[in-house]
């Protein structure tokens, strides 16, 4: 698995989250994915 940061605050992070989301296999890392992306939504934290 390759790790890559992802930057918030970015206009596209929730398209590109999308799309690493339905290319991603791992289902951990599915929902991983999406932790990231109702946290930078700013509706629920990662704690």
């Amino acid at each position: 698995m390759r790790i890559r940061q992802l930057i918030l605050g970015r206009t596209d992070l929730s398209g590109e989250i999308e799309e690493r989301h339905r290319n991603e296999s791992d289902v951990r890392s599915k929902v991983r994915l999406l932790c990231i992306k109702l946290a930078a939504s700013g509706d629920y934290t990662s704690e």
